[in-house]
């Protein structure tokens, strides 16, 4: 074989594949994200919110969780876009300015059922005895382009605030 042979060969074998047209795997697929436009299609949507907080207190522990008492809301929400809760959760004394943030999470849909979350003495530094504590939950329904999973970050795609509440409580 000629050196130009051996050139035109291995021209023609490096190119072989230029024009072929792949399907992605589904362990490689991205998600197609439509963008939110006026026109994208949008449903009315019936959500039970929260109205109070549910606290119980022991001496060394606070449990607090979402009463079960709810508002119903009506929200216009994309249907091509995820809906989620994102929560936060503030515990300081009566009086005092709340310093950090006790915890929180999300949670895909438009459920509000987000578990309790127990406060210890030994662990957390508080409840102390004779001391009141203002019970602060933030809470948001959003809408994202962000699929849920793992380690969710609706935060870094497109994100939408549709209704936000704090609901607070005062427990002796």
């Amino acid at each position: 074989m000629s050196d130009a042979s051996t050139i035109l060969l291995a021209i023609l074998l490096a190119s072989a594949g230029c024009g072929a047209q792949s399907t992605p795997s589904e362990s490689n697929a991205s998600p197609i994200v439509t963008p939110v436009t006026s026109t994208t299609p949008a449903n009315s949507a019936t959500v039970q919110v929260p109205t109070k907080l549910a606290i119980k207190r022991t001496a060394d522990s606070l449990a607090v969780s979402i009463d079960q008492a709810r508002e119903t809301i009506t929200l216009v929400l994309d249907e091509q876009l995820i809906a989620g809760v994102k929560h936060t959760i503030r515990v300081h004394p009566a009086g005092a300015t709340a310093t950090a943030d006790r915890g929180g999470g999300l949670s895909g849909g438009t459920g509000f059922n987000l578990g309790e979350r127990i406060f210890n003495r030994a662990q957390d530094g508080f409840p102390i005895p004779n001391t009141r504590y203002v019970v602060e939950i933030d809470l948001e329904l959003f809408e994202t382009d962000v699929p849920t999973g793992h380690m969710w970050s609706p935060e870094s795609g497109f994100y939408r605030v549709r209704w936000r509440r704090t609901l607070t409580q005062t427990v002796e």
